[in-house]
């Protein structure tokens, strides 16, 4: 057990109450390493600091921690990518400029490693979960397309010049 503050190497500490999220991100870095048919529960467990049965006990399966892995990296996703957007709420600027701005930041968040990683892994086991693209679409691409139509849905919308 170490304390707060100290150096443990990329180990949690042994004895937190939130293992859930310390067991997700571990799972996250071996999936998209090793892949989900590659990695072990074993190696998941180790590299998030509980014991195996531990894993077992928060996602049921190996599946189950797939499956709740992928939502919440979609989450963190839709958040990065909504943020990207933020400044299409109430332009101050050109329109086209703070377009090709929020086009930009957005083209930046799809790019980057832990997006790329997670699509990687959602698309190389689809064909076993299928409902993996779904968490993607419903927890990400649906919020950032909203977001984008918006604008256009108001602006269509009665008594708006």
């Amino acid at each position: 057990m170490t304390r707060r503050g100290e150096d443990h190497g990329g180990a949690v500490p042994r004895g937190r109450l939130d293992k859930r999220p310390a067991i997700l991100d571990a799972a996250f870095d071996v999936f998209s390493q090793e892949g989900y048919a590659a990695a072990g529960v074993e190696v998941i467990a180790a590299k998030a600091g509980v014991a195996k049965h531990t894993v077992y006990n928060h996602f049921g399966d190996k599946l189950g921690l797939l499956r709740a892995v992928i939502a919440v990296e979609a989450e963190r996703t839709a958040a990065r990518n909504l943020a990207a957007l933020d400044p299409l709420r109430k332009p101050d600027e050109d329109v086209r400029t703070v377009l090709e701005q929020a086009g930009f930041r957005l083209l930046e968040c799809f790019n980057d490693d832990r997006s790329a990683a997670l699509r990687r892994l959602a698309y190389a086991e689809v064909s076993q979960a299928p409902e993996l693209l779904d968490l993607i679409q419903g927890r990400s691409v649906e919020a950032v397309t909203e977001l984008l139509i918006a604008p256009a849905v108001q602006s269509d919308a009665p008594g708006e010049p």
